[in-house]
């Protein structure tokens, strides 16, 4: 199998690092679990620490996957120039680690076997973040509560299949008070998430669309009126009887 390795040489200026007197073994082991998260290790793929060498202090990984591989060059490559648009959660928490590590003492230089890639890192700058982004997105499900905490206050609704509240007006709460608990519906919302950890904040209702005439229980109510002795025996697929049952309401 072919192996690709990967060099994170950490450096100040005296030269005074080596494999014996180099990063305390807490900041290694916190570098390669964010590192490992950055990438988005799964069990089956392979990341090691394969080698320690002297002269500075250089972590040698080494991995069977040329995406791994590929990955490392295009995280270290954005450290160098400070630039982190698109960078996950985890990649940006993986900055944050390395910067903790450098400091103001240390510089990094990362690179592969043959040097055809090399970067350096003298300083790592973050850029103050939002506090939040917006983003706006479909959802689906029954309303399993509706109302607010007071009656002045904003009313919500939560929706069985999400696990966040949706902020709703006084106009639409009249309108999907009707369907609480009765039809499917789909919500159009703009979701409020926190910029450090992709966590919802809040959401609010845009519009929506009910999915379902027919509630569950009027559902139930019109087979029972079809088949009032149940499901015959001899029906072995009842997702073919309700598909049935569905043509005949067409009809």
């Amino acid at each position: 199998m072919e192996r690709y390795h990967f060099t994170l040489r950490f450096d100040d200026d005296e030269h005074s690092l080596t494999a014996y007197e180099g990063l305390p073994a807490g900041k290694v082991g916190d570098l390669l679990v964010a590192l490992s998260s950055a990438l988005n290790l799964k069990k089956s793929t392979s990341l090691v620490l394969s080698e320690v060498r002297g002269n500075c202090y250089a972590l040698q990984l080494t991995t069977g996957s040329k995406t791994i591989h590929e990955n490392l060059k295009v995280i270290h490559k954005q450290v160098s120039e400070n630039d982190y648009r698109g960078f996950t959660v985890e990649e940006r928490n993986y900055v944050h680690t390395l910067k903790s590590i450098i400091g103001d003492r240390l510089s990094l230089s990362a690179y592969d076997e043959s040097k055809e890639f090399k970067v350096q890192v003298q300083k790592i700058t973050i850029p103050k973040n939002p506090d939040f982004y917006f983003e706006t997105a479909s959802v689906y499900g029954i309303i399993t509560s509706i109302g607010g905490a007071t009656l002045e206050g904003k009313a919500h609704i939560g929706i069985n299949q999400e696990h966040f509240k949706i902020e709703i007006s006084p106009t639409q709460e009249k309108v999907l008070l009707i369907h609480y608990k009765k039809n499917r519906i789909r919500l159009n919302i703009k979701k409020k998430i926190n910029f450090e950890n992709d966590r919802i904040v809040s959401a609010e209702l845009l519009d929506f669309e009910i999915l379902s005439d027919r509630s569950l229980s009027e559902s139930a109510e019109m087979f029972r009126s079809i088949h009032p002795t149940g499901i015959s025996p001899d029906v072995t697929d009842s997702v073919m009887a309700v598909r049935n049952l569905r043509h005949g309401e067409n009809n």
